[in-house]
């Protein structure tokens, strides 16, 4: 009995406050009290439904905000993928350089061995004329169109 009248009073209390509204009195019209207790029940669902809503639309706004980092991350990544390739051109570029100067040794060294070979009837390489001396001088060479 007393849950009843809780409920009652608090029905009270509430239909006071409507029909201090309008020119009824609760006890006066019990189809009020059904009307009003029912109004009471609709706005409570619908006040449990807003905050379900509330609650998908914050867990979708953390899920944007999920998708924003992983763009963020992405675009840093794509970032750093650039710079590499970008520093891999420059190694092709040395790379392409180193071969046209082992080229240039190549080319001088040959010339060398073929100036030396004529000039020298021992071509085992020993002295000063053999083809160490030879391969110094292309060296020698190199580096100094290196310089220039």
């Amino acid at each position: 009995q007393e849950e009843v009248t809780d409920q009652s009073r608090e029905g009270q209390r509430l239909g006071w406050q409507i029909c201090a509204l309008s020119p009824c009195r609760m006890e006066d019209d019990p189809a009020t009290v059904e009307a009003l207790r029912q109004k009471v029940a609709e706005l409570e669902e619908l006040a449990a439904l807003r905050l379900s809503r509330i609650s998908e639309l914050e867990e979708q706004l953390m899920d944007a905000e999920e998708v924003i980092a992983a763009a963020s991350e992405a675009e840093q990544l794509k970032a750093i993928v650039e710079a590499q390739e970008g520093a891999m051109d420059e190694q092709r570029r040395i790379i392409s350089e180193q071969s046209t100067l082992i080229e240039d040794l190549n080319t001088a060294l040959m010339a060398a061995q073929r100036e030396q070979a004529p000039a020298s009837p021992s071509a085992s390489g020993a002295g000063p004329s053999g083809k160490g001396a030879a391969a110094r001088g292309a060296v020698g060479t190199v580096a100094k169109r290196r310089e220039i």
